[in-house]
Parts: C-alpha cells; structure tokens; sequence
C-alpha cells in the first residue's frame, strides 16, 4: 500500500511541486483543496496534463467525493473513439430526427477535449482480469460524471459546504492568507491600502500594483465601497474563482470532455506498464450499477455476496471471517461437491 503511495507521489511530483501551507482552520483546509483544483485546472492548460486532481458529486442527495489521477489532452485511445464514433453515425442516419430539417449551428472555433485516467499499481506483473478491473472502470465512470457536472456549472459547492459543516462567509485565517498569497497574487484586490500603508488582515501595501495608489479623497471613496482589499479571502469567495477556472479550462462545458477513458496499471515498485483498459463513457452503465448498489444503501435490500471470480475480494474484507454468505456458499459448493461423488460411485456400479 505504502508502495502504491509513494509511486502515486512520484506521478504528481511529475507536473506539481509540492508547497507547504500552514492551515488552523476548517475551513482554511477546504479553502486549500480549492485553490489546489484551481492550481490543477491551470496546470492542465500550461502543460497539457495535471495529476490528483478532485472531484465533488452528488449521488441520491449523497455527497461524494474523489481524485482523478490523471487529466491530459491526450486522446488514450483515438483509433477506438473514432471507430465507436463511425458506427453511432451510421446508425443515426438510418433514422429521421425533427432536427434534420433545421439548419445546424456551425462552431467556429474547435476546442480540444480532454480525457481521463486512473492509475493502479500492482504488485504482480500477471494481466488483470476483467474482474479486477471492473471498479476501476466504475470509479473512473463516476469521476467522468461529478467532472462533466462541475464543467456544465451543475455542482451545488454551497451544499459541498454544509455537507462538511463549514461556514462559507467565515473569513480565512491570516496565516493562510498570507502563505496562500504569496503564490497567487490574484488574492489581492485592485483597491489602494489606506493611508498608514497597511492592507487589513496584515497584507502590506507592497503587495498592491503601484499604478493602483491614488489620491486621498479618491482613496477614501473606493475604501467606503470596499472595506476589505483582499480577494478570495472566504470560501464563498472562492466559488467565482473556481467557476471562472472551470469556464476557461472547459469552454463548452461538459462536451469538452472526452467520451474515451483508460484505466492504466503499473507496477508499485518499478513503474512498468503492465495493462490498459480503454472503455467508452457509458451513463446507462453507470445508472444500472448505482441503482442497484443505492438500494442496499438505503437499506431497501440485503447485502449479497460478491460473485464467484471476485471471490479474492473476501481476503481483504474486515467482515470476512463471520461472513455468512461465505459459509452458506462453502456449504453449497461442499454438497454440489459430495452430489457429483455420488453420482460417479452411482455409475460405476
């Protein structure tokens, strides 16, 4: 496990330099996982690809939360893509759409989309079974959907507030301010300080744009409509600054994500390829799979056991050794068993 970390670490030290941020706060902490999604959104368009980058859903009015390993501009598989495309297109034009008859709006610009990838580490170098890929292939489908929400301006981040009991309009504290902004300079409004040469919450006037500096009675004005020079100093704040991220990095919301994702497993230790699994995006899939498993969250059906070739999954299971479907499945299996002996010795006679 401490393996499969520390090669995770080693990914993101690829595309992110690790910075320390003092936090006493709550919120402050939230606050640092915003500016880390935004820090993320601007890296993917400098670079082309940014890594650990989170994710906020809603499933059945339950917050979920995640990280995506890897967002690229890179197509994981372009020569699929297209061939899945080619077919959806002939089947649309065995049919007859009413807006087949209305002129179509051309796009003048292209945007590229962007794609995603979970990364697993392995210890053993064998090829992975569509057993054990399967929750990979879940996970990275439920990312792809809170991402494309976050994109289309879906997300509710007030409610992602209340959910982890924090008060959006609770100023952050003056030590993560400060540390905050001397990496983001945007923090820090376009107002003049006052005339004592102190911004408040400690911020020194060299901070500010020496063309902002104006005279007294114009200071004074812009100081009455703007108490507080600092930008983004609440979590409320934050939402425009997130938003705005959101609408540069994704122009065309969640259609500028791409319908192709891979699940890509390396070993823990050495950093060998060992599989991929490339799949299409698939909401009816995903829909199919949380409704079935939301039902035993909310408490409308037993839980049932895994099936027969996810059956390792029971080696690291806490409950493992009271299972009860464990027991009544080596019992079944024990008395198929002792049928078929039967039934041998039966014949042999």
């Amino acid at each position: 496990m401490r393996q499969g970390s520390a090669m995770h670490q080693k990914l993101e030290d690829e595309v992110h330099k690790a910075v320390k941020i003092d936090i006493v706060t709550k919120e402050d902490a939230f606050g640092l996982r915003l500016w880390n999604f935004v820090q993320g959104l601007r890296t993917l368009r400098d670079m082309g690809l940014t890594r650990e980058l989170e994710v906020w859903g809603m499933i059945d009015g339950n917050l979920v939360n995640g990280i995506i390993d890897s967002v690229s501009y890179r197509n994981p598989n372009a020569d699929f893509e297209e061939e899945l495309s080619s077919q959806e297109s002939q089947a649309a034009q065995l049919q007859t759409s009413i807006r087949d008859f209305f002129p179509q709006k051309s796009k003048t610009e292209h945007h590229r989309k962007v794609y995603l990838t979970d990364v697993k580490t392995r210890r053993s170098l064998k090829p992975v079974t569509p057993a054990v890929v399967r929750p990979a292939k879940v996970q990275l489908l439920l990312y792809h959907m809170f991402l494309c929400d976050m994109a289309a301006g879906k997300l509710d981040y007030l409610k992602v507030f209340r959910r982890y009991g924090l008060d959006p309009d609770d100023t952050f504290s003056d030590t993560f301010m400060a540390e905050i902004g001397s990496l983001h300079d945007e923090i820090f409004d376009d107002t003049p300080a006052s005339s004592a040469g102190e911004a408040p919450n400690g911020s020194s006037q060299a901070a500010l744009k020496s063309s902002d500096i104006t005279s007294s009675g114009e200071e004074d004005s812009r100081m009455a409509s703007t108490p507080d020079l600092l930008k983004y100093n609440t979590l409320r704040d934050l939402i425009a600054l997130v938003k705005d991220e959101i609408r540069l990095t994704f122009p065309e919301g969640a259609d500028s994500i791409g319908q192709m994702l891979r699940v890509h497993y390396i070993h823990q230790e050495s950093g060998e390829d060992i599989d991929v699994s490339d799949f299409p995006v698939s909401r009816v899939a995903l829909e199919k799979y949380l409704s079935k498993h939301m039902e035993w969250w909310r408490g409308e059906r037993p839980a049932q056991g895994v099936e027969i070739e996810e059956g390792f999954k029971c080696l690291t299971c806490e409950f493992g050794n009271d299972c009860s479907w464990r027991e009544s499945l080596g019992q079944r299996i024990l008395a198929q068993a002792e049928e078929r002996k039967r039934a041998r010795q039966a014949n042999a006679r």
